[in-house]
């Protein structure tokens, strides 16, 4: 799959100042790594890490070691600076990799964890892979755009199309595919109530600097700016049908 408007469309939100790009933002992050018990000595694997910022977050709050990946060399990189720069090096190693064929030992990890990144995998091959890597009795973690009911044909290819093939499913629609992969689902949250406050929210963590900055960095780009604008409209249409939520899942913890 061509990610590459995913991750232009991404740098162009970090460096109009944007720290966190998913819906729920920290909090959401907090609470799914409260269920998933994260402590000084739990290993984690960020898929999709971007440029480091959950992971900065977590290693910062716990302490816990984790591996950070993402498809794009220039996340990776960009990762590594951050993580430099915050002296967290002794515990983020970020890589390049892709979420369908991960270079990891099976049962390496204490934790698999992504925000906004299922929704553009091929989930049979991708969850598969996540649960091959995660110990016994480890846990899975997934923030992801939902659906609160199921749309008509015409606005899931819209959505597709939109956002170079993204698919997504209703929370019962997830917690099957979890079921599937031999996860225990231990916890769901439904926050699709909050979506109004997205944009205000994206507003106020850029500030009138960031903001001019964005209409600068739209301004340069307008095959994003198109993008983004097209993604808007579908948000609008798609109001009732358009979700967030997150799940954690744990591996069955049997010898």
């Amino acid at each position: 799959m061509n990610m590459s408007r995913v991750a232009e469309t991404d740098n162009l939100m970090y460096d109009s100042g944007l720290e966190v790009l998913h819906p729920g933002g920290w909090e959401k992050t907090a609470e799914m790594a409260r269920a998933y018990q994260i402590g000084a000595t739990t290993r984690v694997l960020d898929i999709g890490g971007g440029r480091g910022t959950t992971a900065c977050l977590l290693a910062r709050q716990y302490g816990c070691q984790i591996v950070a990946i993402d498809i794009s060399p220039d996340m990776v990189e960009a990762a590594r600076q951050r993580v430099k720069k915050e002296s967290l090096e002794h515990l983020i190693d970020c890589r390049q990799a892709d979420a369908h064929h991960l270079p990891f030992a099976d049962e390496s990890f204490d934790v698999v964890f992504l925000e906004c990144v299922s929704v553009l995998l091929d989930r049979e091959k991708a969850f598969g892979e996540f649960r091959r890597v995660l110990k016994k009795g480890g846990y899975l973690g997934d923030l992801e755009m939902t659906y609160q009911q199921q749309p008509d044909e015409s606005f899931a290819r819209q959505l597709h199309d939109s956002w170079e093939g993204f698919t997504t499913l209703a929370l019962p629609g997830w917690e099957k595919l979890l079921r599937a992969q031999g996860l225990e689902v231990v916890k769901i949250d439904d926050f699709s109530e909050k979506l109004d406050n997205i944009q205000w929210a994206m507003v106020k963590e850029l500030g009138v600097t960031g903001i001019a900055r964005m209409t600068r960095n739209l301004l340069r780009h307008p095959g994003i700016a198109k993008g983004l604008m097209e993604w808007e409209r579908i948000f609008k249409e798609g109001k009732g049908v358009i979700g967030y939520g997150y799940f954690v899942a744990r591996k069955e913890n049997t010898k």
